[in-house]
């Protein structure tokens, strides 16, 4: 229930490139794009099918992995208290190096999301309880200490080419779950103070 699903059929679909601009009426909107790989492929590390080997990804463009500080994978899911609410940014890269080094070999840029799930979840709060003064005040410098050693760790390093702040922020409130609406002038404070923190 409350589920819709929809299908198209490939005899009305067409697969074109970036190099096919001009044949058959293929029209590529932005000219900065020409020449560019802008394919790519969601990842998730904590997933065991999330985390294809790099190498078979070589030649895709770009992968996007969310950069899970809250998640401590030494405990199940359910071990709530203990698997939830990590802050130890250090930890979480050690996590990930193996895996972005890997993709570093294999010619794979990554965009990196720094969202609730970088700082929040498991944070003794609920998603719920931040009015707008609670997100400015409370969440925001918070959220901006753990972006800011994020960007710390990863300077120079060659593995990281983009961040992306927040994921979905136009959910609405009733369907909390597996990502955090942000009213938008909420939002832009956010994103403006975590691109302050990233270019420090």
């Amino acid at each position: 229930a409350g589920t819709e699903e929809a299908y198209s059929s490939a005899e009305y679909l067409r697969a074109v490139s970036l190099d096919d601009e001009g044949a058959g009426g293929v029209i590529v909107l932005d000219p900065i794009l020409r020449g560019t790989k802008i394919t790519g492929v969601n990842l998730d590390l904590d997933n065991p099918a999330g985390n294809p080997d790099p190498a078979q990804l070589a030649g895709l463009g770009w992968v996007r992995l969310k950069f899970n500080v809250s998640r401590n994978p030494n405990f199940p899911p359910h071990d709530e208290a203990r698997a939830f609410g990590n802050q130890d940014v250090n930890f979480t890269f050690n996590r990930y190096l193996p895996y972005l080094q890997a993709c570093q070999r294999a010619g794979v840029k990554v965009i990196l999301i720094l969202g609730h799930q970088t700082y929040g979840e498991g944070g003794g709060f609920t998603w719920e309880s931040l009015n707008d003064e609670r997100w400015k005040t409370f969440f925001t410098p918070n959220f901006i200490n753990i972006v800011k050693q994020t960007a710390q760790i990863f300077k120079d390093k060659n593995l990281v080419h983009a961040y992306q702040i927040w994921n979905e922020q136009d959910t609405l409130p009733e369907h909390i779950r597996s990502a955090i609406p942000i009213k938008p002038e909420i939002y832009g404070y956010l994103l403006s103070e975590s691109i302050k923190a990233i270019r420090a």
